[in-house]
């Protein structure tokens, strides 16, 4: 028991220590309510979205940096704590890396206090390469949109049964893939910008199906 006691406290001295250098870097904690009605939070950023509709677009200076921290439930692992950074509104090239600077110090710092960076993996998913993907494609209308519910179900064979016969190459960048491999696939079809984070504080990993599992994912 002490020594359960003792990891939890870690942990949670952990969080604290983080949120402090977000709040440094001018982000501003958010608190968000840790469930809906009938059910247990399983998302932060659900409950972020919830939130900002209260407020008027006018009333705001866009974009907001802000954070959350609080338990969510997970199916086989109960309840877990979480500490969650979101970026909402405008973003172009120089807040992306904006934000994978602020990622990248964050996996760095952990690492620095006894993290495996093996045990630490980043993966990122990217909406409006998605829709360049489906552009080139040239898919009809029909077809993107089963795409766009199958992926929004997280009926990954769905995907690939819709692209199999059209790209099957496309079907490896809807699956979790490393940096070089994701890009050499995904600029077959659309001149996106490659990005480089640091690989050296964790492991990163790609995959375009992430885009599409939440409804506050808008592209």
């Amino acid at each position: 028991m002490n020594d359960w006691l003792s990891q939890n406290r870690r942990q949670y001295r952990m969080i604290l220590d983080l949120t402090e250098r977000l709040m440094d870097r001018g982000l501003s904690p958010l608190t968000t309510q840790p469930a809906s009605t009938g059910s247990f939070r399983t998302d932060h950023t659900e409950a972020v979205m919830r939130l900002l509709k209260g407020f008027s677009p006018r009333g705001v200076e866009w974009p907001l940096r802000i954070f959350s921290t609080g338990p969510l439930f997970r199916a086989g692992q109960r309840w877990t704590e979480a500490l969650d950074v979101e970026w909402v509104g405008p973003i172009g090239s120089a807040e992306e890396q904006e934000v994978l600077a602020v990622v990248s110090e964050m996996a760095r710092w952990l690492t620095g206090e006894g993290i495996d960076p093996a045990d630490l993996t980043m993966v990122w998913g990217h909406s409006a390469w998605l829709a360049a993907l489906l552009r080139a494609l040239e898919l009809s209308p029909l077809h993107q949109e089963a795409l766009r519910t199958a992926l929004s179900r997280g009926r990954l064979t769905d995907v690939e049964a819709l692209l199999s016969s059209s790209a099957p190459e496309a079907v490896d960048l809807f699956r979790p893939q490393e940096t070089s491999a994701f890009f050499r696939t995904l600029r077959r079809y659309a001149p996106v910008s490659e990005f480089y984070p640091d690989e050296v504080s964790w492991n990163n990993r790609w995959d375009l199906s992430l885009t599409g599992r939440r409804g506050y994912y808008t592209g």
